[in-house]
Order: structure tokens, then C-alpha cells, then sequence
């Protein structure tokens, strides 16, 4: 059986992906690198199923959805740059350009998205953003106040100052 050199077959692999986007990256090539870079992570590296392209004209900009698995729920994933800069604002506006074009996830309104942050040597790193805060499951507030500034890095602990 004749078969492709293993790069070889990955170049192929990953060409094939992006003719089924070419028509997204030329519609918007400012975000070409990015939707093409979290496009070929999530369904090469990643394996996820159903991953397809999704249009939000107010933001002149795609969304990707996808599952993570063939049994759970669609995700929505919002590609872009590291150099991109966040705020509680820009995402309440990423929020509410999203709500009224429908993006409904089994049934349900939209609550989270996931930020897929690309940087330049190919690293795609996600974070999932709620419309609303949650306090994360694995940590609760009384065990906030007994965590040292050396386990988790001074600059993670938001007003505490140099000891």
C-alpha cells in the first residue's frame, strides 16, 4: 500500500481542511491567520467533530462551532490575536453581537464562549467567558486568603502587595 511521508501527509491534510474555509479567508483576510490557525488546531490537533464557520457581520468577523466530542454540547469559539487586547467591556460587546444572530446551543441562549488567543509561533491558547461572573468550581473564597503570592506568582493576586 502506497502511503504519503507523514509531513507530507499532514501538509496535504491541512490544505484540504482550509479549501473547505477558503471562501471565510478571503471574505475577511485580516482574520484569515487566525480563524485558519484555531480551524486547523481544533479539527487536527484537537479531533473535534462538526467544526464549521459562522458569519457575524456586525463584527465582520467568524466564529467557529464545534463539540469536542461526538456527545456533548456545540461550542462557540471566537478566534484572535495575542496582541488583542480584552476587556470586561469588549467582551459584554462580543456578547451582545453574538445574541441577536441566533446562536442558540442545544436549545439554550447564549452563555459562554471560548476565546481562542493565537499567537505567531502557532500556540493556540483557549478561554472560556461567561455573560456573567462565576466563581470558579475548584477553589472557593475562604481558601483565597490562605493561598501564598509563591504558589501562584505575585502578579496573579490582584491587590496584594510585595512581601
Amino acid at each position: 500500500m502506497w502511503s504519503l511521508p507523514r509531513k507530507e501527509y499532514q501538509m496535504t491534510n491541512e490544505c484540504f481542511h482550509l479549501d473547505s474555509i477558503s471562501k471565510y479567508l478571503d471574505k475577511y483576510p485580516q482574520e484569515a491567520p487566525y480563524l485558519s490557525q484555531v480551524y486547523i488546531d481544533l479539527t487536527l490537533v484537537k479531533s473535534w467533530f462538526e467544526v464549521k464557520i459562522k458569519e457575524v457581520k456586525a463584527l465582520r468577523k467568524c466564529v467557529l462551532l464545534g463539540k469536542p466530542s461526538k456527545s456533548t454540547s456545540e461550542i462557540i469559539v471566537f478566534p484572535c490575536a495575542a496582541v488583542e487586547i480584552w476587556s470586561i467591556e469588549r467582551m459584554s460587546q462580543l456578547f451582545s453581537s453574538l445574541s441577536p444572530n441566533n446562536f442558540v446551543v442545544d436549545g439554550n441562549e447564549l452563555k459562554s464562549i471560548t476565546l481562542a488567543i493565537t499567537f505567531p509561533d502557532s500556540t493556540v491558547v483557549y478561554y472560556n467567558i461567561h455573560d456573567e461572573i462565576i466563581l470558579p468550581s475548584n477553589i472557593s473564597i475562604n481558601t483565597i486568603d490562605n493561598i501564598d503570592s509563591k504558589d501562584m506568582g505575585e502578579d496573579l493576586l490582584l491587590g496584594s502587595s510585595s512581601k
